[in-house]
């Protein structure tokens, strides 16, 4: 098996930002969950 070169089609570098705007733009219909009753609001 080959490896593919990187190209955008392939390879999209994600900073935390551009993740979040990509899971909105993928999932709109999906909210964000709170795991728990974390006191300090982390999110899955």
């Amino acid at each position: 098996m080959q490896a593919l070169d990187k190209n955008r089609a392939n390879h999209t570098p994600l900073s935390p930002l551009s993740f979040l705007r990509r899971a909105a733009a993928v999932y709109p219909a999906h909210p964000a969950v709170i795991h728990g009753e974390s006191p300090d609001g982390s999110y899955i």
